[in-house]
């Protein structure tokens, strides 16, 4: 067996790019809109690492609306956010890259990728969310 390295895997959310600002957007216009409910920086920081119900659960709370609402229009919302959080991730721009990642990419690219690519083995970035 080798140690040789075949290829590389990036997460694009905190490692190319910090994403945390569109979420906080998406659920402050959703939260707003579906429930009238404006939420705080502090309230956002509740739903860092949450899945998309639970996140819309610590809203709700926060809302004083906890059983309010039908898991149906609960699911209907967490879907508004999701596809209102993928609009404003579609018009990211090279600024949205963490400093230093397009320095690093491009000395791999000079230094392993034409290797790796001879070696017939790719880079791929992904982004994988299973939050719910």
């Amino acid at each position: 067996m080798t140690n040789a390295i075949t290829g590389f895997v990036f997460d694009l959310d905190g490692v190319i790019t910090d994403t945390a600002k569109y979420h906080f957007q998406a659920w402050q216009e959703i939260a707003k809109s579906e429930l009238d409910i404006s939420i705080t920086p502090e309230v956002n920081e509740l739903l860092k690492g949450k899945s998309r119900l639970d996140s819309l659960n610590e809203i709700l709370n926060f809302g004083q609306q906890i059983g309010v609402h039908s898991a149906t229009e609960l699911s209907k919302i967490a879907t508004k956010k999701n596809k209102r959080y993928q609009e404003l991730i579609a018009d990211m721009t090279d600024v949205d890259i963490l400093p230093g990642v397009t320095e690093f990419l491009h000395e791999l690219s000079v230094h392993i990728i034409g290797w790796l690519l001879h070696l017939h083995h790719l880079m791929h970035l992904v982004s994988f969310s299973n939050w719910g």
